[in-house]
């Protein structure tokens, strides 16, 4: 009996698992490059609070009591 006709061939297996192998580095490589940019994102904040404070309170307006 030849393997024809009974199921997948043989190649379709390794197909399979480069898929797999393939979505799951995308998948992880994504994840990580979100954890990084959140990282670098709030490193920049932490670094420049004093300069974005100032700038966000530029206009601000006290008002006198009475």
């Amino acid at each position: 009996m030849s393997g024809a006709g009974q199921g997948k061939p043989e190649g379709t297996r390794a197909v399979n698992i480069r898929k797999i192998i393939f979505w799951s580095h995308l998948v992880v490589g994504v994840a990580t490059g979100l954890v990084v940019f959140v990282m670098a994102a709030t490193g920049v904040l932490l670094t420049y609070e004093a300069q974005i404070t100032r700038w966000a309170e530029h206009r601000s307006v006290t008002v006198a009591p009475g």
